[in-house]
């Protein structure tokens, strides 16, 4: 029985990996006819209205007062910056770039945590760090990419906008003094940050436009990123949780980029050079150094996707 649900559990982390590595390539199709907001807004809508019926059938209470107004400021931060942001990138730049973008999150959790943990100097994550920062500034910074588009910069400026929201949050709802079970706090959080983020869509200008307009497409790629990269990867983040496979559900922070990388090479022809796979490796191997010397890991750091 321990060998078999061994087995389930590598094979739920590869799935998680692939979810979550994929989702990139299905926001860069939404984005063909949807703006970053309409994607944005529906995608969590349409999550977070599915996880919360799960919870409220199972008969979950409803939050105190005091708890939905913690749920909404984080929700701000995790859901609406960083979601609006890290979609907006990615309609300036190669989606694989801005999922490797995403990497600088846990790199930087854990420079903060270990200055503000006090924690003694140890040579591996230096260098972890440095490889990996190295790595990603090698893909993000080299003309064939930075050519890709007009306004690039704005895309990378949006990108490190969602990792800092993302960060922020995360140690918010970490250090919450009414917590709830997470999951369920994040379906409430979904929900109230698509109602933020449409109404921002609509001071922006945009037109809800008709579901009869939306090609198979989009209607599939939103579906996927709402059904799929958000309420069913959660759930699976879930069962490894409590299964404690955290070191090898950590694994995705470096898996999920590689998969990223190959689906917009190899699907969407995105331009790619020797520096931008030299790059990719190195912030690959430098998050793997990161991860191997990490005794406990506080889970939701490795959910920015």
């Amino acid at each position: 029985m321990m060998e078999r649900d061994k087995k389930i559990s590598y094979a739920a982390f590869l799935v998680l990996s692939f979810i979550w590595g994929s989702t990139w390539l299905f926001i860069k199709f939404s984005l063909e006819e949807l703006s970053a907001l309409q994607v944005a807004y529906l995608r969590n809508f349409i999550a977070g209205l599915i996880m919360l019926s799960y919870f409220i059938i199972r008969g979950y209470p409803i939050p105190s007062f005091r708890q939905f107004v913690t749920i909404i400021y984080i929700s701000f931060f995790l859901f609406v910056l960083n979601t609006g942001f890290g979609i907006l990138s990615v309609k300036y730049m190669p989606s694989y770039i801005a999922a490797l973008a995403g990497c600088l999150s846990p790199v930087i959790i854990y420079s903060i945590e270990s200055v503000k943990e006090k924690k003694k100097f140890n040579p591996v994550a230096a260098i972890g760090f440095f490889i990996a920062i190295t790595g990603i500034a090698l893909a993000l910074f080299n003309k064939e990419i930075t050519s890709y588009d007009a306004h690039y910069f704005i895309g990378v400026g949006c990108a490190f906008a969602a990792v800092l929201s993302w960060i922020y949050g995360s140690f918010m709802m970490n250090n919450e003094k009414q917590p709830l079970n997470v999951y369920y706090s994040f379906s409430w959080q979904l929900i109230i940050s698509s109602g933020i983020l449409f109404l921002i869509s609509l001071a922006k200008g945009d037109s809800p436009a008709p579901l009869r307009d939306i090609s198979f497409k989009t209607l599939l790629s939103i579906s996927y990123l709402s059904l799929v990269g958000s309420a069913a990867a959660f759930m699976i983040y879930g069962y490894l949780f409590k299964k404690h496979l955290l070191s090898k559900v950590s694994l995705y922070e470096y898996l999920s980029p590689l998969i990223a990388t190959l689906l917009g090479i190899i699907t969407l022809n995105e331009p790619y050079n020797v520096k931008t796979i030299v790059g990719i490796v190195l912030t690959i191997a430098g998050l793997y150094l990161l991860v191997r010397i990490q005794k406990k890991k506080t889970f939701i750091r490795s959910l920015n996707h």
